[in-house]
C-alpha cells in the first residue's frame, strides 16, 4: 500500500444480543485515482481480491475496495457512499463530461463497471454492481410475491 491508502472499518448496527451483526463489519480501503488507467487499476484490484480468496462480498471501483462477510444494508450504504465519492472526483476532474461518456459507453457492461460504477466480487465471479443490484432487487420482489398466504 502507498501512503495515500487508508482503511476504515464500519461496524454494522446491532442489538446487544445480536452476535451475527458484530461479526459482520464492513471494511473499506481508499486509493488515489489514476486518471491514466483507472479501469485497469480496478481490474488489478479485482485480481488481488480473487487471489486472496477471502470469503464474502467485495465491491471495487477505481478509488476503493469494500468488503463484508455477508450482504447487509450497511454494506450497500457504504458502497453508495464510496461510489458517490468517486463520482465527485470525476466531476471535479472532467466537469461532468464523464457522465456523457459513461452513458454513451458501448464497450459493454463490464468495462463500464470497471471504469465508472464499480464491480461486485463473490468467490471468483466478477459482476457489474448495477447488474448485481438489479438481480438482488428482482429476487427480493420475487420472494415477496411467493410468500403470500391464502
Amino acid at each position: 500500500m502507498n501512503k495515500f491508502n487508508k482503511i476504515m472499518i464500519i461496524d454494522a448496527d446491532c442489538n446487544p444480543g445480536d452476535s451475527g451483526a458484530l461479526n459482520s463489519p464492513v471494511e473499506s480501503t481508499s486509493y488515489s485515482p489514476d486518471f491514466e488507467h483507472f479501469g485497469y487499476r480496478t481490474f488489478e484490484r479485482c485480481q488481488e481480491v480473487i487471489q486472496e480468496a477471502r470469503p464474502g462480498i467485495w465491491y471495487v471501483n477505481p478509488t476503493c475496495k469494500v468488503y463484508t462477510p455477508s450482504d447487509s444494508q450497511e454494506f450497500r450504504n457504504t458502497i453508495r457512499k464510496r461510489q458517490a465519492e468517486w463520482f465527485r472526483i470525476l466531476s471535479r476532474q472532467f466537469q461532468n463530461g464523464w457522465r456523457r461518456l459513461m452513458n454513451s459507453y458501448d464497450r459493454g457492461d463490464h468495462e463500464r463497471a470497471f471504469e465508472f460504477e464499480g464491480v461486485i466480487i463473490v468467490g471468483r465471479e466478477i459482476e457489474p454492481f448495477v447488474l448485481w443490484l438489479k438481480e438482488r432487487q428482482s429476487r427480493k420482489s420475487t420472494n415477496a410475491c411467493t410468500k403470500q398466504t391464502y
